[in-house]
């Protein structure tokens, strides 16, 4: 009889984002410097260069990262000039976060501020080309 297999495997959560970047092994430097995010795997193409998979977990969450492949028509943001997706993060210390963001090259899109919802909110880009 074949194992069983869960829907969403152990860790995950039913949505994980899947980032696309130019420069995965520094993205994922700037990621957890930036966002506390913590490296779980990484595997490397032939060329012991091109990230093919990694994971890396932020908070509770798990986000996967890449090198873009163009000839595999896999890309990043940067190859279109903008991405049509926002990763949005919850994060303990979201002041200290904004600063690190801010000094680690992002580019503000929205300055970090009190919503009238209740939030503290802002938007950057990441060097990288995300939102």
């Amino acid at each position: 009889m074949a194992r069983k297999i869960a829907p969403v495997p152990k860790g995950y959560r039913t949505v994980t984002p899947y980032l696309v970047v130019r420069g995965a092994d520094a993205a994922m430097d700037f990621y957890t410097e930036v966002f506390g995010a913590k490296v779980v795997s990484r595997v490397y193409g032939d060329d012991d260069v091109t990230v093919l998979h990694a994971e890396m977990k932020i908070g509770n969450s798990i986000v996967i990262v890449s090198d873009e492949r163009p000839a595999f028509g896999v890309l990043s943001p940067l190859a279109f000039g903008s991405s049509p997706v926002a990763q949005h993060l919850y994060l303990p210390g979201v002041d200290a976060t904004w600063e690190k963001a801010v000094e680690a090259g992002c580019t503000v899109l929205v300055p970090l501020a009190d919503t009238q919802y209740g939030e503290r909110f802002a938007k950057v880009v990441d060097p990288f080309g995300h939102i």
